[in-house]
Order: structure tokens, then sequence, then C-alpha cells
């Protein structure tokens, strides 16, 4: 009967082991969740810090653009100081293209043309020289700014 009782028990060791190995497992689960747990909240802490961060660097980047921002106002006078000059100037435009269509036509053009060339072929065929040549278009010139 001692001897039985000195005998190891393995129906007992095979039901405490396990009891024991599933109250190991469970607690390291628990701990492993709270770790986890507590590393996702700094985590999660110190993202949000650096969105605020993030957002108030943004926030004075835009107040600083805004503030050199000139008003529509100011860009709408511009604007239209603008369209005036351009019709000031697109109205001298055609005042300068109705007076020289007034005082040259196409025809008065080709006519001066003609003649000029006719001038010049007479001097050329009647042995006019390249320096007779340029003292007339020297003296063409004085007589054409004295009649303008």
């Amino acid at each position: 009967m001692i001897e039985k009782r000195s005998e190891p028990k393995f129906q007992i060791y095979a039901i405490i082991i396990p009891i024991i190995l599933a109250t190991v497992g469970f607690v390291w689960a628990i701990l492993q969740t709270q770790i986890s747990s507590k590393l996702n909240q700094e985590t999660f802490v110190v993202a949000t810090e650096r969105a605020k961060e993030a957002r108030q660097g943004q926030d004075k980047a835009v107040e600083t653009i805004v503030a050199k921002m000139a008003p529509f106002e100011v860009h709408k006078i511009q604007w239209d100081a603008q369209a005036s000059e351009n019709a000031s100037l697109q109205r001298q435009i055609d005042e300068v293209k109705r007076s020289s269509a007034d005082t040259y036509s196409a025809r008065d053009v080709i006519l001066r043309l003609e003649s000029r060339q006719r001038e010049l072929e007479d001097l050329v065929s009647g042995g006019g020289s390249p320096s007779c040549i340029a003292r007339y278009y020297c003296w063409r010139a004085t007589m054409v700014s004295a009649a303008s």
C-alpha cells in the first residue's frame, strides 16, 4: 500500500498540467492585450498630437497667404483701369488706321511705287552710277519730307 502511495499519480498530473497551461496562456493573452492596447493608445495620442501640430502649421500658412492677398475690390479696380486703357489704345489705333486709309489708299501706294520704279529705270538706263542713284534717293527723301 505504501508503494502505491509513492507511485506518481499521472491522472492528477494529466488534469493539473493542462489547467496550469490554460491559466498561464489566459494570463499571457490578457497581458498581451493590455500591452498592445496601451501601445495603440500611445500611438494614437502621438498621432493625434502630430496631426494637431500639422493642422496648426497649415492654418498659419493659410493665414499668412490670406494676409498677403489683396481684396477682390482692389483687383477689380485694377482690371477696370486696364480695360479702359485697352479701350483707349484700341480707339487710338482705329483713328490711326482711319487717317492713314483716308490719306493713302492701296491705289495711291501702287501708283507711287510704279512712278519710283520708272524713275529708277530711267536713271539706270540713262547710265546713272550707283552714287548718282544714292544722290537721287537722298534728294527724293528730302522732297518727300518737305512735302509732308
